[in-house]
């Protein structure tokens, strides 16, 4: 709550001769600190220690209840070491380092993230408009050391800058610095050879469309000698999956030869493979597993939105987040992901074909439909081989949210006209590409026919209410608390309070303008769309 606060009462403080002892009463009662270590107020030298009493935890309330955020520890250090001013800018040499760092947040994870042992030699800038962490820091987990350097410059404009760069690594001193908790599928396992960090970060918010990101790990004579908690390689056999739906364990669908509904990739018309790879993933033969100029643009657009929109996944991302992962949608669950693929595209865990050929039989096709043999079957009756081109547009089309994928049709069961301009817009991406002939009657649009007997189905829905439907995806957003209340991330993004319950309209009026609403997003996406796949040189 905002009106949160903490009290501190110091009971004790006492300096003799530079060496400080203190003790400190938290919320009348509630916790005890104690503080101690040597201060020399006249050198600007102070070490100390920070603990709580009783066998306690050293605890932030205030930050607990005001952003849903636990931190806890069993001891703090801190060091002032120098201050010293050069022109107009403050420079604050200190150490900071905790034992046993617990971390909690919906947002960051499901789960409480220990770090047993972390530190930061901080050296911190302040001129007139700016405070920079500087590029001589160091932050320490275990034996991994790191070199971050972040600025925020607040005027004219504001402008975010953060670089980190290591020095060659033994990779399994990088594996086992982990976060107790963080990241539970790679817990266990062991690699070797060396690796190279480095990241580039510049934005200005007044410029943001030419934010600058490269982020690169490089790697030396690395290999996995054993998997982790998850086994990784399960991907090249068959294996059993298990979907989630609001949390709760589907029926589990065998991925192989076994299952009658599994399509090997030769199997699937030609047509449905590179539909879902020019809408999905132009480049997936040609990047390792990540398409910087995605993430790049995804950085963008959330910063525009002040919220999660656009994730900017590829095809190997998405197939880890089926394959390995759950569906919280958690900066730690995110960046398992990325580490997951790296993994598998730069050790050669499969061939870039038998990813696809899984990624084809793991994900969503609709309301309980996995695998495109199910789909395939379920909307139009016939074999992926036999899918045809508008067919395989519109099997791509739903891709991003499956479970609204028939109020693509109308109840005779042909497809609404929003995506004609879709169609299009592949199909002519298709044909620059050489995998389709150009076509002047939208690449099949026309021609497809759900399957009659999940027409009768299909009750007559409002058009605008069907745009819309058809236009939500499964998004990122940071979630909101049970109570109502602005999460940490909102808090920290500005984002307003959406929570509330609106009044709903039920007029002409309205009706009128949400479908002219509509047609203008659509259009608008495309455009969007058409200018992306411009710059990638694919349109």
């Amino acid at each position: 709550e905002d009106t949160a606060s903490v009290s501190l009462n110091v009971v004790k403080a006492l300096i003799d001769d530079g060496d400080l002892t203190s003790t400190i009463d938290v919320n009348r009662g509630e916790s005890t600190w104690h503080l101690n270590g040597k201060m020399h107020a006249s050198d600007k030298d102070i070490d100390v220690k920070l603990f709580a009493g009783g066998g306690q935890k050293l605890e932030l309330p205030l930050i607990e209840k005001r952003f849903k955020l636990k931190i806890n520890a069993d001891t703090v250090t801190s060091r002032l070491t120098k201050v010293d001013q050069e022109n107009d800018e403050t420079r604050i040499y200190s150490y900071w380092g905790a034992k046993n760092l617990l971390i909690n947040h919906q947002g960051i994870s499901v789960k409480d993230i220990i770090i047993p042992n972390g530190s930061i030699d901080a050296n911190i800038f302040i001129g007139s408009n700016y405070i920079s962490l500087d590029s001589s820091s160091v932050i320490q987990l275990k034996k991994v050391k790191a070199n971050p350097y972040i600025k925020y410059t607040l005027n004219p404009v504001k402008i975010y800058e953060m670089k980190v760069n290591t020095e060659w690594l033994n990779a399994q001193d990088i594996f086992d610095s982990f976060p107790v908790g963080m990241f539970e599928s790679l817990e266990g396992m062991k690699v070797a050879g060396k690796l190279k960090y480095a990241l580039n970060f510049y934005m200005n918010s007044k410029d943001v469309d030419n934010l600058k990101f490269d982020s690169r790990l490089d790697k030396d004579d690395f290999r996995i000698i054993h998997y982790g908690r998850a086994d990784l390689g399960k991907l090249n056999k068959t294996f059993v999956y298990t979907p989630y739906e609001r949390g709760k364990p589907m029926p589990p669908h065998t991925i192989g030869p076994e299952n009658p509904d599994f399509v090997p990739l030769n199997q699937i018309s030609p047509d449905m493979r590179n539909a879902i790879m020019t809408a999905e993933d132009p480049s997936f033969y040609r990047h390792s597993g990540f398409v910087e100029e995605s993430i790049r643009k995804s950085i963008v657009t959330d910063f525009k939105e002040k919220r999660f929109v656009r994730g900017g996944s590829t095809i190997s991302m998405q197939l880890v987040k089926n394959a390995f992962l759950s569906r919280n949608k958690t900066l730690s669950r995110k960046i398992e992901e990325i580490l997951i693929v790296w993994l598998i595209e730069n050790t050669r865990l499969m061939s870039k074909n038998r990813m696809l050929e899984v990624y084809f039989n793991i994900i969503e096709w609709g309301r309980g439909i996995y695998g495109i043999g199910e789909a395939s079957r379920f909307y139009f009756g016939k074999r992926p081989s036999n899918l045809t081109l508008g067919e395989s547009i519109y099997l791509a089309s739903i891709v991003p949210s499956p479970k609204n994928g028939l109020y693509a049709f109308e109840a005779d069961g042909t497809l609404r006209r929003r995506l004609h301009g879709y169609f299009n817009l592949i199909g002519r991406i298709m044909a620059s590409k050489g995998f389709v002939a150009p076509d002047s009657s939208a690449y099949g649009f026309y021609t497809v026919r759900l399957r009659e007997g999940l027409r009768r189905q299909i009750a007559p829905v409002d058009t605008a209410m069907a745009d819309s439907l058809l236009n939500e995806e499964n998004s990122d957003n940071a979630p909101v608390n049970q109570e109502g209340q602005l999460n940490f991330f909102q808090r920290l993004f500005g984002k307003k309070d959406s929570t509330a319950k609106e009044e709903k309209i039920d007029s002409a009026e309205i009706k009128k303008q949400r479908e002219k609403e509509a047609k203008a997003e659509q259009k608008r996406k495309e455009k969007e769309r058409r200018k992306e796949l411009r710059e990638r040189g694919l349109f």
